[in-house]
């Protein structure tokens, strides 16, 4: 009975402070912000004119600038299609005609396949490749060619593959950027970067990993390691808050008004090329967001007005600094709050409700334990195992933390809003207390002591 009461004494101890830690920096964000987010980089384009907010330190030291290069992931693919485009005007050839007559390189077995896609249908991730989300690679030495990396990248994703009919739905891949950038770098043996450089202006030319490049950071705000990526085109470009600054102004441009009116062109999914399009009454918002391990950034724009908004930070909790950053922008420019922003604040309020639920039925089980009937009691009377879902309920919860998880799993992790992971506190808790009584007592995970 005593050892019965100390384990519940610690429970209760490390659940209430865990999840009490969690609201009150919630209630702190300001300042529990920097914590999870060392580095943040903001540009403001307004109308040509950029200003910049920067928070954090560079690997030196250093306060960060302007110029402080950081990984910005999928945002990638904003910046290859919109380059794309531009080499397709540049050289007369349609966006719309099949890729097989467009570039050599089809003799190989593994592309012949994709010989009658198209640049728009690729663009868009309506081509019907095969979903591939790239996790980056732990050491440099260890990065395959683009060639290798669309056969699998030696088991470390799924090779490339067509499972759909081309133009009939949405498949966000970044497979299709990779064959693109293999196939527009001359099947590999030009580099990525340089292709890009050519249609940016001077001050915009800064897509390489600098030599010291800051620490990226895990949702907890602890630093990890640097993950390295061939696919540059799908995530593996590095930029500036002054570059993207740059780009935007040059994509908001009259100059450029042809090339944006096919980006922005929608097709499935609300999708258009390289980018999503949310349309208001009388407003777009275009904009990508991006996450690789340790890094999240946002680029947005608002074409109508020619204003723009770029949030560079490093660490996988950047999230909600980046949709914080998107609703204040938008609501000081008097535009209504987009879809994007909608469903992050509904999720904020799901999840902590269902945290605190948890978080009484936990002090729930703890006060009831003692007494003859437990709490989540079957009345039924049935004797549920609960070894499938205590297991199971743990490793979802894990999959999102674990560093080595599945494709997906950090991703979800850094797409979540703070309160999911409180909430996943007191579940994890909730759990093991009530398989500790199973295996004490030997009976359903749902049951009534006699």
């Amino acid at each position: 009975m005593l050892r019965k009461k100390l384990i519940s004494a610690i429970f209760a101890i490390i659940s209430s402070s865990a999840f009490c830690y969690g609201w009150f920096n919630l209630c702190n964000w300001e300042k529990f912000q920097s914590q999870l987010v060392p580095a943040v980089a903001i540009c403001y384009v307004d109308d040509q004119n950029s200003s910049y907010v920067f928070r954090g330190n560079n690997l030196d030291g250093n306060k960060i600038d302007s110029q402080t290069a950081f990984q910005i992931a999928s945002v990638s693919k904003t910046l290859f299609a919109w380059t794309i485009i531009k080499w397709a005007k540049e050289h007369n050839i349609s966006i719309e005609s099949p890729i097989g007559k467009i570039f050599s390189g089809f003799s190989t077995p593994l592309l012949v396949p994709f010989s009658q896609l198209t640049i728009s249908q690729i663009l868009s991730h309506c081509s019907g490749i095969s979903k591939v989300q790239y996790r980056g690679y732990r050491h440099l030495k260890n990065c395959p060619d683009l060639y290798d990396s669309l056969r699998g990248g030696g088991g470390h994703h799924p090779p490339i593959q067509l499972i759909k009919t081309p133009g009939e739905s949405f498949i966000y891949s970044g497979a299709g950027y990779t064959l693109l950038e293999y196939l527009v770098t001359e099947n590999g043996r030009r580099s990525t970067t340089s292709f890009l450089e050519q249609y940016f202006d001077q001050k915009a030319r800064n897509f390489d990993m600098p030599v010291a490049p800051m620490k990226p950071h895990s949702i907890w705000g602890s630093p990890i390691d640097e993950r390295f990526f061939i696919e540059k085109a799908a995530a593996g470009l590095w930029a500036s808050a002054a570059t993207l600054g740059a780009i935007l102004n040059k994509v908001l441009s009259k100059e450029e008004s042809e090339v944006l009116s096919k980006m922005m062109t929608v097709q499935k999914g609300g999708y258009g090329l390289g980018l999503e399009v949310e349309k208001g009454n009388l407003h777009h918002v275009c904009f990508h967001l991006g996450a690789n391990p340790g890094w999240r950034s946002g680029i947005f724009f608002i074409p109508e007005k020619n204003l723009g908004l770029v949030v560079l930070t490093n660490s996988s909790s950047g999230q909600r600094i980046i949709i914080d950053t998107l609703i204040q922008w938008l609501n000081c420019n008097g535009v209504p709050l987009t879809d994007l922003c909608r469903r992050e604040l509904l999720e904020r309020k799901i999840w902590m409700f269902i945290g605190w639920l948890s978080f009484i039925l936990f002090f729930f089980k703890i006060l009831n334990r003692s007494s003859k009937n437990e709490i989540l009691i079957d009345k039924k009377g049935r004797k549920l195992t609960p070894n499938l879902l205590f297991v199971g309920l743990l490793l979802f919860l894990s999959f999102f933390y674990l560093d080595s998880a599945p494709p997906l799993g950090w991703t979800l992790a850094s797409f979540f809003s703070w309160e999911f992971h409180f909430f996943s506190i007191s579940l994890i808790f909730l759990v093991a207390l009530n398989y500790i009584d199973h295996i004490k007592s030997k009976k359903g995970f749902f049951h009534e002591r006699r």
